[in-house]
């Protein structure tokens, strides 16, 4: 192996076996030579050896085998400062073609080191400016180096300096500002998102005002002027509700680094449910973290978070907080109120209606143990509903666990409805029953056995089907019923 091809090969094999990976084999020992040996062909003199080595290039590119290892591989080259202007180009096209890898952070290099990259900005051979250019990106992705490179770049500007090199510095100092992403999102998906430069005003075709934030950090980010968010200190890292829409929400993300805004390239690629699961359970977990009674907006928005993370919210949160009334709904002017469901419900019953809508079973043993210690406002006039009992029932239908059979037959005896001020409407008992019906019954039950009473937001929203018992003999038959269940899964009534 001649001189340049070792060092190339020695350049490229990190990639394969990485300082905390498994050391590289044989093979793949052998596919570090060839690729250095390929690479170094596509500048020999020679045209005939140039087209071998970039068509043997191009079958390894269509070789799903080696495509992520050839695309680090490419990338690596790609830093180094001593590649010619045609190699560089012909990398870059199949590096298109290949998968997105993340750059590693540059080997640490030393202030003089930096100093002389931010010289080559500024060489005669444009191979060498492009080459430095590359390597000073690949410095600035790593923490350490980072303050000293933004003042040999600013130092370099200050100075003589061409129009192409101060070009090239000002993109550098640029990438390197704190920056921040305002994701919106609609209907559990991750819609839109606005990047923004910290202490930088930025205002779109057509916006009203520009989009300004003049300090963020994990915690909190400050709005100087928005579109849709007023000034004012705003959450970071959490789902916060969009002041203007009801069922939208807003999710600010802090990016102080180069290497963290690379890191959010390749995090929104990731699966959209999975990040929408990690961002409710970030937001959830802090509200139980600060025991924070949740505004009317918040509650609204629980209906846009992942329904598991929100079930095993609402089981929690029924006892770290007391339930209360709302406040009548803050509308902007010239907007309609969000209507509430099944009237004016508590801050408790709102999160029943969404347990009640699309809740798990990760709920259940919270929910029943705030009802077994009444954890909730009893119904009234203006919020009939019990929605604790109803978020139950909806759950045991649609996502039954293991205990849901005992526990529907505890029910059968209870004979309050499920809405107060609707005379003959479902009761809770005869509803349980109907359930249990559902689930071991052979044929639909008997009128005169459970009476069905269709109530439209019980039957259309929470998907029950409500029932009531014609008689008391009627009640004490589905007991009979449900004993010879429990003692003979074949018999029925």
């Amino acid at each position: 192996m001649s001189r340049p091809i070792a060092i190339l090969a020695l350049l490229l094999l990190p990639a394969v076996t990485g300082a905390d990976e498994e050391p590289a084999t044989a093979e793949q020992a052998r596919f570090g030579e060839e690729v250095a040996r390929l690479i170094e062909g596509l500048d020999n003199d020679r045209f005939e050896v140039r087209r071998r080595a970039a068509a043997r290039l191009e079958e390894l590119v269509a070789d799903p085998q080696w495509q992520r290892l050839l695309a680090e591989e490419f990338h690596r080259v790609l830093a180094r400062v001593d590649v010619s202007s045609e190699v560089r180009w012909r990398l870059r096209q199949w590096c298109g073609r290949l998968p997105e890898v993340v750059r590693r952070p540059a080997e640490n290099v030393s202030e003089e080191g930096i100093d002389r990259l931010v010289e080559k900005l500024d060489d005669e051979a444009f191979d060498v400016r492009e080459g430095a250019a590359r390597r000073l990106e690949e410095l600035s992705l790593q923490d350490e180096p980072l303050p000293w490179l933004k003042k040999a770049l600013q130092a370099r500007l200050a100075g003589p300096i061409t129009t192409e090199a101060a070009v090239r510095v000002n993109r550098l100092l640029q990438g390197m500002r704190p920056a921040m992403v305002a994701e919106y999102w609609y209907g559990r998906s991750h819609r839109t998102e606005q990047h923004l430069l910290i202490g930088v005003p930025s205002q779109v075709l057509g916006a009203e005002r520009p989009s300004h934030f003049d300090r963020i950090d994990d915690d909190l980010a400050h709005c100087v002027s928005g579109n849709t968010l007023s000034p004012g200190d705003y959450p970071v890292g959490v789902a916060f509700p969009d002041p203007v829409q009801e069922t939208g929400m807003f999710h600010l993300v802090n990016l102080p680094t180069p290497r963290r805004r690379l890191e959010y390239q390749r995090y929104v690629q990731t699966d959209e449910s999975a990040r929408l699961t990690e961002l409710s359970r970030r937001t959830l977990d802090r509200v139980l973290t600060e025991r924070r009674e949740l505004s009317e907006r918040e509650l609204i928005m629980l209906g846009q978070l992942d329904p598991v993370e929100v079930s095993r919210f609402a089981g929690r949160y029924f006892h770290v907080v007391e339930d209360g009334r709302l406040p009548p709904p803050q509308v902007p002017v010239g907007m309609a109120a969000y209507p509430r469901v099944g009237g004016c419900p508590s801050r408790f019953g709102m999160i029943c209606v969404q347990l009640a809508t699309d809740g798990t079973k990760d709920a259940v043993p919270g929910l029943l143990e705030a009802i077994e210690k009444a954890r909730f406002l009893p119904p009234e006039r203006s919020a009939p509903y019990r929605l604790q009992w109803l978020a139950a029932l909806s759950i045991a239908g649609r996502d039954p666990w293991p205990e849901v059979d005992r526990w529907l037959g505890s029910l059968i005896s209870h004979d309050e409805t499920l809405r107060i001020d609707l005379h003959g409407g479902p009761e809770l008992g005869a509803t349980a029953a109907g359930l249990l019906w559902s689930r071991h019954g052979r044929e639909p039950p008997s009128r005169d056995l459970l009476y069905p009473v269709v109530e439209p937001l019980i039957k259309s929203r929470f998907r029950i089907d409500g029932y009531r018992f014609p008689s008391d003999a009627a009640r004490e038959a589905i007991r009979q019923w449900w004993q010879g269940v429990v003692n003979t899964p074949e018999s029925s009534p």
